[in-house]
């Protein structure tokens, strides 16, 4: 995944974790927080990594992770009904 000056390898498990924590931050967001204030800290499956973003930037993250999410369930049931996927 690349956001910003940020790129980061995720495992599938890892990415749905992060889209899911992404999505609930972008939808209750702290009305404290200025919306172009970098504020919010997400942390990552890495040791000591993690994204500073603006509530601006959490809202375009959870539009990217939701679209990615939704192409990978796609891609999923394509897979399961492909005929070559059984001969694996």
């Amino acid at each position: 995944m690349a956001f910003g000056t940020s790129v980061v390898n995720l495992a599938p498990e890892e990415f749905f974790c992060f889209a899911d924590m992404v999505v609930r931050l972008s939808d209750n967001s702290d009305p404290l927080y200025q919306e172009h204030e970098k504020s919010i800290c997400l942390p990552l499956p890495a040791d000591h990594v993690m994204m500073l973003l603006t509530p601006a930037e959490v809202r375009s993250l959870a539009r990217m992770v939701l679209e990615v999410q939704a192409l990978l369930e796609a891609y999923a049931i394509l897979d399961a009904a492909s005929p070559c996927s059984s001969e694996d």
